[in-house]
Formats: C-alpha cells, sequence, structure tokens
C-alpha cells in the first residue's frame, strides 16, 4: 500500500476508534459492575491494529486513560455496597496496564509495518527506474513482478509477463535454470536475441529471487566489429611487410631485365621476352602497391579537395563504365566544404565501388552517389573506436543489385577474398578502399541484403579552409644523365648492384654502402664529399633516416633521396610524403630513377638537413 492510501485508511479507523471509545466511556460509568468493563478499551485499539500511522494507538489509549479517570473521580464512596471504590480502581489499574501494553505494543508493530512498506516502495521505484529488465521470480519459477524495462525488452503489456516461467522467455544457457549466466531470449513477436542475466544471492521471504536480464545484441555487434578491425589489422601488418620485401625484389627483377634489354640488338627475339618480364613486374608492383593501400602504408599526396567536383569528374569517366542500362543518379550535398585526401586515391576508390555496383547489377538497375555533411556527437556515429566526433563529409554508393549475404558482407575488405569465378578480379578492390578511407582518417560502413541491394557509406573528416587547385603533374624535363658523385645504401645486395649499375651506365660516379653504418665510413674514407645520398628507409641498426641525420651533422648541404618498399612513418605522417624529403618508392624502373635523381640535383638550394635532425 502507498503512504497516502496507508494515512487516508488510519484516519478512518481513527474516525471510528474515538466514538467507540466514548460509547464505552458511557456504559462503564452507568454500570454497577462497572470495573469488569475497563477492559473493553481495549476495543478501540484493536479497531487501529491495521493502521499505518504510529500516534493513533497512543491517542486512543491516552483518551482511554482520560475517561477511566473521569469515571473513577465520579464514582462516590459506597460502604455498604458488594463492590467498593478501592476495588473499582485496583482493576481500573490493571485495565489501564493492559491497555497501555496493548497500545505500545501495537504503536511498535505499526511502526515497522510503516517502515517496510516505505522499504518496499522504494524498492518498487528502484525497480521501475533500473535500465536493465527486472524480474522477481518465484521459488516454482513463475514471474511475480516484471519491470517496466522487462515489458519494453519483451514486447510485452503491464502484467502481461506475471505467472508466465522464466524459462519460457529464456532459452539455453543458464538463466533459465535460475543461475546468473546468458542465454537467447524470445520476444512476443518472436524474435530472438541474446541476452545476459544476473540474479541475487539472497531470496526473498517467499523464495522469491531478483533477475536483472539484459541485450547483449548491440555488445556482440560491437565486439564482432573490434574483432574484424583487429583481424584486418593484423593481416594489414602482415602484407605491408611482404609488400615491402616483394618490392625489393621486383626492384631487382625490373633493374636488371632492362640492364639486358638495353644490351640486346633491336631486332633480338630476346626483346620480346623481356617485355613480357616487364610487364608481368608492372602487374605484380600494382599488386603491392594494393596491398600497402589496405595497410595504409601508401604514399599519398592529400590536399583538400571538393568531394562534389571530384564526384562529378568522376562521372563522366564512369557513364561508359557501367553501360547503358545503368542509371546513374547523383544526389550531391550543398555547402559541403572539403576534405582532406589524395584525389587520385579517392578517384579509384570511387571507381571500385562503381565496378562493384555495375556487376552487382548484371541486368541493370539505378546507381545512386550521394555526398552530405554529417556531424558526429549531436546524433549517433558508426562504431568505430578510430573515428573521433566532429563533421564529416558522408560518401554514400548504392545499387539496387543482387545484393550480399551476412557472411560475404562480413569478409569483403579482406584482401584476396573475392565471390566472383577464378580469373576475374584480385579480391583487392575492396581492400584498397578500405585502407584508403582509413588511411584518409575516415569510415567505411556497408549495408547489403539478399535481393535487396548494396549501400556503401565512406565518412570523411570535414577540413576547414577552401578546396584547393588539384596540381597537374608536367612530364619531366631533365635529363637523364649526370656526373655528380653519388653514396647509394642498399641492404639488398642485389638491389644495391643493379641500382649502381644504372647510375654508373648514366655517368654518375657511385660509392656503395650495404647498411647505415658502413655508409658513414664510406663517407669519411670519401676523398670529396657526394653531391648525393640515395638511401633505403628500413635497415638493420642504423637506417636511413637515422643516416642522413647524423651525415646532415656534418654536411648540411648535401642532398638526400629515400627509397623504400613502403611508406614508413618515419618519412611519411600516415601515408603523407613530407615536402622537405624526397622519396621515391620500390619498385621503379629505371628511368623514373634517373629522372627522380636530376630533379632533386637540378633544384635550387640543399636539402633541408636541420629538419631532418630535429625529426630524426
Amino acid at each position: 500500500m502507498s503512504p497516502p492510501r496507508a494515512h487516508a485508511g488510519a484516519h478512518r479507523r481513527l474516525a471510528l476508534a474515538i466514538p467507540l471509545t466514548l460509547v464505552i466511556f458511557a456504559i462503564d460509568l452507568a454500570a454497577p459492575m462497572g470495573y469488569a468493563l475497563g477492559f473493553l478499551y481495549l476495543i478501540p485499539l484493536m479497531a487501529l491494529l491495521r493502521s499505518r500511522v504510529r500516534w493513533h494507538p497512543l491517542a486512543v489509549a491516552g483518551l482511554s486513560s482520560a475517561l477511566v479517570l473521569v469515571d473513577v473521580a465520579l464514582r462516590a464512596p459506597s460502604p455498604s455496597g458488594p463492590v467498593g471504590l478501592e476495588f473499582i480502581i485496583v482493576h481500573r489499574v490493571l485495565s489501564l496496564g493492559a491497555l497501555w501494553v496493548f497500545a505500545l505494543l501495537l504503536a511498535r508493530n505499526q511502526h515497522l509495518a510503516l517502515a517496510r512498506d516505505q522499504t518496499d516502495a522504494l524498492f518498487h521505484q528502484a525497480l521501475e527506474r533500473a535500465p536493465d529488465a527486472m524480474l522477481l521470480v518465484g521459488p516454482t519459477g513463475k514471474i511475480h513482478r516484471a519491470n517496466t524495462a522487462a515489458l519494453t525488452l519483451f514486447g510485452a503489456e503491464r502484467g502481461g509477463l506475471v505467472g508466465e516461467s522464466l524459462s519460457s522467455l529464456i532459452e539455453g544457457g543458464d538463466c533459465s535454470t535460475g543461475l546468473a549466466g546468458s542465454g537467447e531470449a524470445k520476444r512476443r513477436d518472436g524474435e530472438r536475441f541474446p541476452v545476459e542475466c544476473t540474479s541475487s544471492s539472497a531470496q526473498g521471504a517467499g523464495g522469491e529471487r531478483l533477475f536483472a536480464i539484459r541485450d547483449i545484441s548491440e555488445r556482440q555487434r560491437r565486439d564482432e566489429r573490434l574483432r574484424a578491425a583487429q583481424r584486418l589489422e593484423s593481416v594489414g601488418k602482415l602484407a605491408g611487410g611482404i609488400a615491402h620485401d616483394f618490392n625489393n625484389m621486383l626492384a631487382a627483377i625490373t633493374g636488371y631485365a632492362e640492364h639486358v634489354r638495353d644490351g640486346l640488338p633491336a631486332d633480338s627475339p630476346a626483346r620480346g621476352d623481356l617485355r613480357e618480364i616487364l610487364r608481368a613486374s608492372g602487374r605484380a608492383a600494382a599488386l603491392t602497391r594494393q596491398l600497402l593501400a589496405f595497410s595504409r602504408r601508401q604514399v599519398i599526396e592529400p590536399i583538400r579537395l571538393d568531394l562534389n567536383e571530384l564526384v562529378r569528374e568522376t562521372e563522366r569517366l564512369l557513364s561508359g563504365t557501367v553501360g547503358t542500362d545503368i542509371t546513374i543518379r547523383l544526389e550531391l550535398g550543398d555547402e559541403l566544404g572539403a576534405v582532406v585526401a589524395d584525389p587520385s586515391k579517392l578517384e579509384q576508390v570511387l571507381l571500385n565501388l562503381v565496378v562493384n555496383a555495375r556487376d552487382a547489377m548484371p541486368q541493370g538497375g539505378v546507381l545512386t552517389i550521394e555526398t552530405q555533411r554529417v556531424t558526429f556527437g549531436s546524433s549517433p556515429a558508426p562504431e568505430d573506436p578510430e573515428l573521433v566526433p566532429g563533421d564529416y563529409i558522408r560518401l554514400t554508393v548504392s545499387d539496387t543489385g543482387v545484393g550480399m549475404s551476412e557472411a560475404t558482407r562480413e569478409r569483403i575488405f579482406e584482401p584476396f577474398f573475392s565471390t566472383k569465378p577464378p580469373g576475374e578480379g584480385t579480391g583487392l578492390g575492396l581492400s584498397t578502399t578500405y585502407g584508403t578511407v582509413k588511411q584518409a582518417g575516415g569510415h567505411i560502413e556497408v549495408q547489403s541484403e539478399l535481393g535487396q541491394g548494396t549501400t556503401f557509406e565512406l565518412y570523411l573528416p570535414r577540413a576547414t579552409g577552401p578546396a584547393q587547385e588539384r596540381p597537374r603533374k608536367k612530364p619531366s624535363i631533365h635529363p637523364s644523365r649526370g656526373s655528380e658523385l653519388i653514396l647509394l645504401v642498399e641492404d639488398e645486395p642485389s638491389l644495391l648492384r643493379v641500382t649502381a649499375r644504372t647510375l654508373r651506365n648514366a655517368g654518375y660516379t657511385v660509392l656503395e654502402a650495404a647498411n647505415g653504418a658502413d655508409a658513414l665510413a664510406v663517407l669519411d674514407a670519401a676523398e670529396r664529399l657526394p653531391e648525393l645520398l640515395v638511401t633505403d628507409v628500413v635497415m638493420p641498426e642504423l637506417g636511413g633516416v637515422e643516416l642522413a641525420a647524423q651525415v646532415g651533422e656534418l654536411h648540411p648541404s648535401l642532398r638526400v633521396l629515400f627509397l623504400s618498399g613502403y611508406a614508413d612513418n618515419v618519412i611519411v605522417r600516415d601515408g603523407a610524403l613530407a615536402t622537405r624529403f624526397a622519396f621515391l618508392q620500390k619498385p621503379f624502373s629505371s628511368s623514373e630513377f634517373l629522372l627522380k635523381i636530376r630533379e632533386i640535383l637540378d633544384a635550387k638550394g640543399g636539402s633541408d638537413s636541420a629538419s631532418l635532425r630535429t625529426s630524426a
């Protein structure tokens, strides 16, 4: 019973007890054997037995005592009667004693009952406000009480769960047996979902136990996403390491094949074989670039770009790619702002998504490309621990194609995973897309169901400041030959030999070193200072950046060119090439290498060695 209702009932009983006390007093005063009626004063107290207000019994006891004293005072002595005044007083004292003992016990019990009611009210209030589903379950497994959260969780009306068994709601695990654990629950509409439950160790007076039920569907999805991200991160590290070593080998293969080709007569039949070797090396290099993109170790040249402009420019190229039976629909938002990304890499991402959409619509359909500005912090963000709150631009690519199963959707970003027949794809398109978006500080979501099409959502951080004009690379006019002295440092022997040979054939004088420590010794013994240091980045003991820093302390004017099989974070920051460093990614052709050498040597001023010293 709630406190207001309890007080109302107590007042009604008090209104009955007071007149009853006055009636008993009148009878007691008029009766010749009045001492026996003294115990009738207990009757009004008994009327207050269910009262929840402590002072009511004491008030009635006080009123009865006053009336008894008035009764005694009004009685005259009767020396000749069988009942004397003293006899009446003795029995009145006994009546009053019994009256007060009963009143005090009743007041105490009412106090305890009131405290229990208040505790029950607090308990039920806490039960109702609990965010988890709370069930009070009896010893037979029947539900005695369910809070609002439980009704919402199971989709029941108020009172609908009372009387049902816990095992009818939760199957499997330990929940249905009355123990803490996990299981599978079932809503009223038949939907099943995983739950976690805990129960109280103590039991109520009737053997009840309190169960807390929590839907863990979202937690399981979050854990699965985290495991998938960790799995992709592990694969990415492995892919990056493989790509680094493979690029070294490809650079050597390409270099030696070019030297053999250049030494053959123009009509030699072997030139055709070498052309195929170089073409295969180029395809292998493209694969390693895709692996590096997935592992977020590709070298990028980001700028602030207008995403709408990039979509419009790419859409003109895509029209011929998707075919006439597919309609491309653009829904571009207004005042998006800019994103910081490498435009060529982002174009490739868009192309990959469009090609996948085309393949998913063999009978034709609609391809929608949408841009929109979103802010995370005021609206729910995709679940990605790397995604920080802030302004983003969302690029959405959706199709009306065949869709994907859940098993396929969970693996689409894994490298070399493909649903296409053998020979019709490497399975690296979406892996490259994933790595490129992540390297740009963004996030990618995919939603798809069989027969319902697929939607990719790319979230890219919104940049401050206006978009920049995209740089247009001009063909180099530098000659490929020279006569300068170059210090070449490379820990891969075959690559060291072929690169040194390429430089010497172009007229350069070359000092060779197999590692950083060897390079310092060669430099100390050299008769003159080299004009250029060409060094691998990743080497044992002393890496290329550390070597350049030490050399810069002694020779600040020495120019530096870094070579590497992947974008090392010492040279680049999140793949973005620092402008003060000259960098050439392996594998490279002889012509690319020689042109890069001349660009550096012909540039005005020396390398920024002070920057090397501070960053190393």
